[in-house]
């Protein structure tokens, strides 16, 4: 597989949704609340408003590099050099979403990924390497106990019909 770059950008679904959230929640804090307790859950929804917004603007990864040994680097929002990052066995892989959780030297750094996020050819290859190009020890434990234990219930099935 060769090597790939998929840049980030913020996601306009997110945005949107975040707004249509917001939008609802308005009119509850009107129909229920008055006085001292409107204005403390406005100025709060106003705050948590423009922190999601601030936040929704600025992905925490700027660009996600694959080389051809499929060895990832990450290029950090807060400061703009690479960073080599590990994917975690509990990273998620859908066909609508990406939460990948890294492991690099300054921590654990956790992305949530829509396809609108990055063009699609970059959000393909980014799936296949993350479902297919990892090695066998970073796979899940937990997937790992379950299908053997569902082997050894098959196993044990096929042992009582076979002795009657």
């Amino acid at each position: 597989m060769q090597g790939f770059i998929v840049r980030v950008y913020p996601s306009r679904k997110l945005q949107l949704l975040a707004v249509v959230l917001y939008l609802l929640t308005l009119p509850v804090i009107m129909l229920f609340f008055s006085g001292w307790e409107r204005i403390g859950w406005l100025a709060g929804l106003f705050g948590c408003g423009c922190w999601s917004f601030y936040h929704l603007r600025q992905p925490v990864v700027k660009r996600i590099t694959i080389n051809a040994e499929l060895q990832a680097q990450l290029t950090l929002t807060k400061h703009s050099k690479r960073i080599s990052a590990v994917l975690l066995a509990d990273s998620v892989v859908r066909r609508g979403f990406l939460a990948l959780k890294w492991r690099t030297g300054d921590g654990e750094v956790r992305i949530v990924l829509l396809p609108d996020m990055t063009d699609k050819q970059s959000w393909r290859r980014l799936q296949v390497w993350a479902r297919w190009c990892q090695p066998q020890h970073a796979r899940s434990s937990f997937w790992r106990n379950v299908v053997g234990k569902s082997m050894q219930i098959n196993k044990q099935r096929d042992k009582q019909t076979s002795n009657e």
